[in-house]
């Protein structure tokens, strides 16, 4: 679905959703008001690296195609749960149906760096303190995410970062 941005005029917040009119979604079968959940995404695209004893960004593995592959399986999950698309998760058939939550996101390149992502992190939470993210999802680093799951963690801010590794998280 997509969203129309002329609806937000009546949005209203509760905790970490924004309630819109059922009407935002027009493929929305329900009377109800649709609660959007903001998901903010710190993906690794790239990583700084020296070239010619000058630093530049360069896609992370050589040719940028891993980060964007996981970032479109990010997007076509949220796609999946907000349209009710069971054929990858069968669970989630219909579910549109039924849960009047929509996930937006906004997705950033932490550039692999643990400064970059709390940086990051930290200019998007203070330019929408009236509209925090209801969850984060990554950072793909261990070294990345472990730093920045104290940050989340001290805000109430669930992350989710499921290519690391690290027993700490």
């Amino acid at each position: 679905s997509h969203l129309k941005a002329t609806s937000f005029a009546s949005t209203i917040r509760q905790g970490s959703v924004e309630i819109v009119p059922p009407q935002t979604f027009p493929h929305t079968s329900t009377d109800e008001d649709i609660a959007l959940l903001h998901v903010l995404s710190l993906t690794s695209y790239t990583a700084k690296q020296r070239v010619n004893d000058t630093a530049k960004l360069v896609p992370r593995d050589g040719s940028g195609i891993y980060g964007f592959t996981a970032s479109n399986g990010f997007i076509m999950g949220m796609h999946h749960f907000n349209n009710g698309i069971g054929s990858v998760v069968p669970e989630i058939e219909g579910i549109n149906r039924t849960c009047p939550i929509r996930l937006v996101h906004t997705n950033y390149d932490t550039e692999s760096s643990q400064t970059v992502a709390l940086d990051t992190f930290n200019r998007d939470y203070i330019k929408n303190l009236d509209r925090p993210p209801g969850a984060v999802f990554g950072a793909w680093r261990s070294a990345v995410s472990v730093p920045l799951a104290v940050l989340t963690g001290t805000r109430g801010i669930p992350q989710f970062s499921p290519i690391s590794t690290s027993t700490e998280l």
